[in-house]
């Protein structure tokens, strides 16, 4: 099913690849520390942990996931644990999916140590972040442009979690987990591919 989204994605190789993670819960509040599920999944060969959300400014049991997207598709994504920085879900998903010679770009969560961008370089993997505050002199050519492109990533994690239930579960077994997980981004993709192929029918009439 994972490989039957890439094909849906409908990869370009010359088009620039937005970055992002988005939290997947399976237990939010400090409070469920002690609930059945947190003890189940140290059964799991990954395991989710506990992160935070600065975004909804809470603490939760689960997953990151780091997602790959041009324009509104998703081409590729990985889960690592809740605790694991952006940094490390990239390169996580980069030694997952064996990527190559593509264009990225991702905010500021996304800037590399040294060692990991020497590894990028050697896969022709060009990886463009949002400059921190401290980074004054970094210059990144079409910044605005290419902050105005990653809003689409956004609008993707929107439509996942609202209508797609992305941080909905019912933990019973790592392997429904797994397949459920799979299930919706399949959806979310072929809801892209529909509404490319009806906006290509209305053109033509």
């Amino acid at each position: 099913m994972k490989e039957l989204s890439r094909k849906l994605a409908n990869e370009k190789t010359d088009t620039l690849k937005i970055l992002d993670t988005v939290p997947v819960p399976l237990l939010v509040g400090v409070r469920s520390f002690r609930s059945m599920v947190v003890r189940i999944s140290q059964r799991y060969r990954i395991r989710p942990d506990w992160g935070y959300c600065a975004a909804k400014k809470t603490y939760y049991f689960g997953f990151k996931m780091v997602v790959l997207t041009e324009g509104d598709k998703i081409l590729d994504y990985t889960l690592v644990p809740a605790s694991k920085s952006e940094q490390a879900a990239w390169m996580a998903l980069v030694s997952r999916a064996n990527l190559s010679g593509i264009k990225v770009f991702g905010d500021k969560g996304f800037q590399m140590n040294f060692q990991d961008k020497q590894s990028l370089v050697s896969q022709d993997i060009h990886l463009e972040a949002i400059p921190r505050n401290n980074m004054k002199k970094v210059i990144i050519p079409d910044l605005k442009q290419k902050k105005r492109l990653r809003k689409s990533i956004e609008t993707s994690f929107s439509q996942l979690v609202g209508l797609f239930g992305l941080t909905h579960f019912i933990l019973r077994s790592i392997a429904g987990f797994a397949s459920g997980l799979i299930r919706k981004v399949l959806a979310y993709n072929f809801s892209r591919y529909l509404a490319q192929i009806e906006k290509q029918t209305l053109l033509a009439i």
